[in-house]
């Protein structure tokens, strides 16, 4: 091989030779590479990840605990498709992972990031039926130009044994099912069907997925979770070896069965009609070990697929910034009354941020006005897991790192808007490739987000990072635990005369906001902040006051403003609920109406119950501002702004 062709430096190539006691030949310096090649790509972003994660003394291994019997796994993935609904790229295996796996599905999530000429409806209903065994399944759109991502999340119950299973992996045979390619649908159902009927073998031990990695990633992976080795005695050449083992564009699993059972494999191949390769034997030491024929090709214990992240990251150099957003504004609107602002806006947050759920029993796909969290339907457990999204914000390119902040405690503050206690984060990265710029925006984005899931205390799922062309993209949801029989929250007011309060500090940011994107066209330069420990009393006081009965409605102030905010509660209301508010603050009306503050929530009280739930605002320290009622005159109307009547606002949504 030629020096520069390389790609481990050779304090890397030092690293492996202490692991193996020898110097690695050619060969298995190819195979590593191979096996290794996504993190070689990727390799200054996982540093970062990696001193990320030592500086918190966590290892992130997509397990959640819940309790004594099960854990929750966590499995993503994601598609980028054209505006011709072509496919760039496939990374998503959801749609099939935890039946392999044997696992559960309590929640399956899909965000949808399309550009404003595609049909998102059709592409969401495409992603549900690949997944119709799942019990609750949640989407959110988000349209905005450029090519389409599809965001996937596959949450399931994992049952926790304590077996000796391990012990009878000895001789075990290891052969490849191969579906056809990867991306048809009708080989996806097979692949499903075929599980559901290899689990019933008696002779069948368990399954594993083979990604978009190859058969190479797929067997040091099966090494790693079994602590057992590998014995593969094939046809092939050196010269072959790497094209054997790595991805061939084809939908394939790994199956592992008892050391004499080939004669049943057999015939459950010749009745199935499928396409079967033996690939070899399972071992007692972790090690690969390749022949072809009588010569030893590959000889490698699994510590040498460790690479080594030197945390001791060089100083990036940050970029020249310009606060710029994209605009979509409508001349019509720039000076038009806040009353026709507030539904021009509610009309375009519409477009860009719609939550739908999915009942699978009806099969029938129904907007969810009133509630932020997809809620798990098990009867395996008695409390429900909720998820909640991160609201789309458009600092990336302008503050990664208040950015990476704001999404994580977004999604948070949701879980807490709907009583839940918040468990742990899902962070899915899409960012360019390396370059001196990329480095420090992910850098800054990255430390943002690990600011925020610290001082929330919340664990990380799922962390992961990818490349594609120029695409900066975050995708951040959060899980939490919704006890049996606790109140369950949702955004809707509930009786005349109620007291509406706003919790949190207003200080009408309108840097990077819906409004400027949609309304005015400026560009200011001020941006939202976010306090970390206000947001973390805050999230306290929200769920301390949903289990006392105390908040009978909570919505998230986010993209629009509390004025958006506040409409959506009334969109959700029952029909001829109005809502009353008068708000002054030393603010533009713009900037009072329509800044995005982050850290406030508004919630509404009995009158009755004001008195005590501002004492535990004070015991905890959030501010708690009374600033208006719910009225039964079906209108809306916010100081002399706005006055609108709400089903004029339910119309624009």
């Amino acid at each position: 091989m030629i020096k520069d062709e390389r790609r481990l430096s050779e304090l890397e190539i030092k690293f492996i030779s202490s692991k193996l006691g020898r110097v690695p030949t050619d060969i298995e310096l190819k195979f590593i590479e191979l096996i290794l090649s996504n993190e070689l790509e990727n390799r200054d972003y996982l540093r970062i990840l990696s001193r990320l994660n030592d500086g918190a003394k966590r290892e992130v291994n997509n397990q959640i605990d819940l309790n004594d019997e099960y854990n929750l796994c966590v499995n993503t993935g994601f598609k980028i498709i054209d505006q011709k609904h072509s496919l760039l790229i496939d990374k998503d295996e959801t749609g099939y992972i935890n039946k392999i796996n044997k696992l559960c599905t309590v929640l399956d999530d899909i965000v949808i990031n399309s550009s404003t000429n595609q049909n998102v409806e059709k592409i969401f209903k495409k992603e549900v039926n690949n997944r119709k065994d799942s019990n609750a399944i949640g989407g959110r759109f988000i349209k905005e130009g450029g090519n389409g991502i599809i965001f996937s999340s596959a949450i399931g119950l994992k049952e926790i044994r304590n077996t000796d299973e391990q012990l009878q992996l000895n001789n075990s045979l290891v052969h490849k099912i191969d579906f056809g390619k990867r991306y048809f649908q009708k080989n996806i159902i097979q692949l499903n069907n075929i599980v559901d009927a290899i689990n019933n073998e008696q002779w069948f031990l368990f399954a594993k997925a083979i990604n978009r990695n190859g058969l190479g990633v797929a067997l040091i992976n099966l090494i790693k979770e079994m602590n057992h080795g590998i014995n593969i005695k094939k046809d092939i050449s050196a010269e072959s070896l790497n094209l054997h083992f790595s991805d061939d564009n084809t939908l394939s699993i790994l199956i592992v069965i008892q050391h004499d059972s080939f004669p049943q494999l057999n015939i459950f191949r010749k009745k199935n009609d499928l396409n079967i390769d033996a690939i070899g034997t399972l071992i007692d030491q972790p090690v690969i070990h390749i022949t072809d024929k009588n010569d030893t090709l590959i000889n490698l214990p699994i510590t040498v697929f460790d690479l080594q992240h030197n945390v001791n990251i060089q100083h990036f150099i940050q970029p020249k910034i310009e606060i710029k957003f994209p605009k979509n504004v409508s001349k019509n609107f720039k000076n038009a009354s806040f009353t026709n602002q507030l539904l021009k806006l509610l009309t375009k947050i519409n477009e860009d941020d719609v939550l739908f759920k999915f009942p699978v029993p009806k099969r029938k796909l129904t907007n969810n006005y009133s509630s932020y969290g997809l809620f798990s339907i098990n009867d395996s457990i008695d409390d429900q897991i909720v998820l909640t999204h991160a609201d789309k914000n458009r600092l990336i390119d302008i503050s990664p790192r208040l950015s990476g902040r704001i999404s994580v405690a977004n999604a948070v503050r949701r879980l807490a808007c709907t009583g839940t206690k918040p468990k742990a984060i899902i962070i899915q990265n899409i960012f360019p490739k390396i370059s001196e710029k990329s480095l420090w925006n992910a850098s800054e984005l990255l430390q943002g987000q690990e600011e925020a899931i610290r001082e929330l205390e919340v664990e990380i799922g799922s962390r992961s990072i990818d490349t594609f062309e120029d695409y900066w993209y975050q995708n951040i949801s959060a899980i939490g635990i919704h006890k049996q029989n606790s109140p369950k929250m949702d955004i809707s007011f509930k009786q005349k005369s109620d007291f509406i309060s706003l919790l949190g500090s207003h200080r009408g940011e309108l840097g990077g906001s819906a409004y400027e994107r949609y309304i005015s066209g400026n560009d200011s330069e001020v941006l939202p902040s976010v306090d970390l420990r206000m947001e973390k009393r805050l999230q306290d006081v929200v769920r301390q006051g949903i289990t006392t009965n105390l908040i009978k409605s909570a919505v998230n102030v986010s993209t629009g403003g509390i004025s958006i905010a506040i409409a959506k509660s009334l969109i959700a209301s029952d029909n001829g609920l109005g809502a009353r508010i008068h708000l002054s603050r030393k603010l533009k009306a713009e900037e009072l109406l329509f800044g995005e503050t982050q850290g406030l929530v508004v919630v509404s009280l009995s009158e009755e119950d004001i008195m005590e739930f501002e004492r535990i605002c004070m015991m905890i320290g959030v501010p708690s501002t009374t600033i208006g009622r719910v009225t039964d005159n079906d209108l809306f109307t916010f100081n002399d702004a706005i006055k609108t009547k709400v089903d004029r606002l339910r119309r624009c949504y």
